[in-house]
């Protein structure tokens, strides 16, 4: 009776695994099990303009900023001065990430620019005030995967422009990566 048991708890496992999409290949992969957290109501907007702008075939890219991984980066210049950023590409293109820089005026999402890079992995984007003027720029740092440096890139915002800003590559060399 209970070698019984446990043949029908086998055979119920293997009608599960077999009809439910899972394989066994990856049934215990923690990796295939998760979802993206919910989109906050800012977040959901956002991905909106950038896909009214991008067109459908957008793919995210997730870029380290604080201790969390996003696609969409709420930046506070300064008290009075946010921007947000995108990350993302289109399916098509392989080595080019289109960073969306994006303020909300008068309810309604607008690109003030989107800067094209040949990031490859973006490891961390960071506020920093670099030129010593008080407002910080937004830093960031690319590791390539196909060479062994490091690319960073800087943008000052000033109010409704983003201008890019020269920097030196060894920017992030003293800060905790």
């Amino acid at each position: 009776m209970k070698f019984k048991n446990i043949g029908n708890f086998a055979v119920l496992t293997l009608c599960v695994l077999l009809f439910s999409g899972c394989s066994g290949a990856n049934f215990f992969d923690v990796q295939s099990a998760m979802s993206a957290p919910a989109l906050t109501k800012t977040q959901e907007e956002i991905k909106k303009a950038v896909v009214n702008h991008m067109g459908p075939d957008v793919i995210w890219k997730y870029a380290k900023y604080g201790e969390a991984y996003s696609t969409v980066i709420n930046c506070k210049i300064s008290e009075e001065d946010e921007v947000y950023l995108a990350f993302c590409q289109h399916s098509e293109e392989t080595k080019k990430i289109h960073i969306l820089f994006l303020k909300n005026k008068n309810d309604k999402w607008v690109i003030l620019k989107d800067a094209v890079q040949m990031l490859l992995d973006t490891k961390k984007v960071s506020l920093e005030d670099i030129d010593g003027d008080g407002t910080k720029e937004i830093v960031i740092l690319d590791q390539s995967t196909e060479n062994s440096y490091n690319s960073v890139y800087a943008y000052k915002c000033l109010k409704d422009k983003v201008l890019d800003m020269k920097i030196q590559n060894n920017f992030f060399d003293s800060m905790d990566r």
